[in-house]
């Protein structure tokens, strides 16, 4: 398997036509150096038929491509993908994120935090922090932060156009301080 790590620049390549078009695509995220492999994207249509096996091209670690298995490279929604890993590598664990899908399930973006950054403050306007969920996991010192919607008729409808909804929160992960030490 063989890779290069590439950076997404949203305000150039980002394409609001084609945000659903790869709603089910993911980017092998490196669990040690939390580099991105967008020559081996994956889809993500039944996850759990993985594993399969991956090779970072940056630190060269070998593992397992699991779903949201700890120590595995990890499989991320491709428009939020350059964001996950920039929080990772920043010393913000992520275990889940979704960039929202035009499937009628999942079109809300959001992001699970599992190391209880609850310091962080200051979300972009586009992004709140999901009470009801951080209630549901309060005591494992994690929480969520999720795109604003509204509900009507038993359906999600965002609030903003996909764009600026991933381009905020890049930019925001982008203004983070690191947390730890990186490599």
């Amino acid at each position: 398997m063989t890779g290069v790590k590439m950076k997404a620049k949203y305000s150039e390549e980002f394409n609001e036509e084609l945000v659903f078009l790869s709603k089910r695509v993911g980017v092998p995220m490196c669990p040690c150096c939390h580099s991105l492999d967008y020559e081996d994207t994956m889809t993500l249509d039944v996850p759990w038929l993985l594993p399969a096996e991956a090779v970072c091209p940056v630190c060269g670690f070998e593992g397992s491509v699991e779903y949201a298995l700890p120590g595995s490279f990890a499989l991320i929604d491709i428009d939020i993908a350059e964001t996950i890993s920039l929080l990772n590598t920043k010393g913000y664990t992520t275990r889940y994120s979704c960039q929202g899908h035009d499937d009628g399930y999942s079109c809300i973006a959001y992001i699970y935090f599992e190391n209880g950054p609850r310091v962080l403050r200051d979300f972009p306007k586009e992004w709140y922090v999901d009470e009801e969920m951080h209630a549901l996991i309060h005591g494992k010192n994690a929480y969520v932060i999720r795109e604003r919607y509204r509900e009507e008729d038993g359906k999600y409808i965002p609030l903003f156009k996909k764009r600026e909804v991933l381009e905020s929160i890049f930019n925001w992960a982008s203004s983070l301080p690191y947390k730890t030490k990186t490599h």
